[in-house]
């Protein structure tokens, strides 16, 4: 159950993550600003439940429940995906680099807040 619960609230985390993103890159002003946050937060639940669980599995069965290896997997996923998809559409390389470090970082702070739900100590 435990793990379900940080699945949708790492979920939910997108949108503040989201916010600073947009925040530091300009585009906080944007038209689409809503839309943007509701398909960030469709993404966001998608790979989670297709991505970050299932390697969540996977981790807990190696005995690999340390941080990093949470953060690692989330900031590499849309990092690569972006780098070899390009799903933004047909921006110049060097742009898309960014893209991709900008959705590596976010997809690693949501890393972040799904291992620290999904794998915190219970005080009882």
């Amino acid at each position: 159950m435990r793990v379900f619960i940080a699945a949708l609230l790492s979920s939910l985390s997108v949108v503040p993550f989201y916010l600073i993103l947009l925040a530091v890159s300009g585009d906080l002003d944007n038209r689409l600003l809503y839309t943007v946050l509701i398909g960030a937060l469709v993404v966001a639940t998608v790979a989670i439940f297709c991505i970050a669980l299932p390697l969540h599995l996977l981790l807990t069965r190696l005995g690999l429940v340390r941080g990093y290896y949470y953060i690692g997997a989330g900031f590499f996923a849309p990092a690569i995906f972006t780098l070899l998809l390009n799903p933004l559409g047909s921006d110049v390389a060097s742009w898309v680099k960014w893209q991709a470090l900008g959705l590596g970082l976010l997809g690693g702070s949501v890393a972040f807040v799904f291992w620290s739900l999904a794998t915190a100590k219970s005080k009882t």
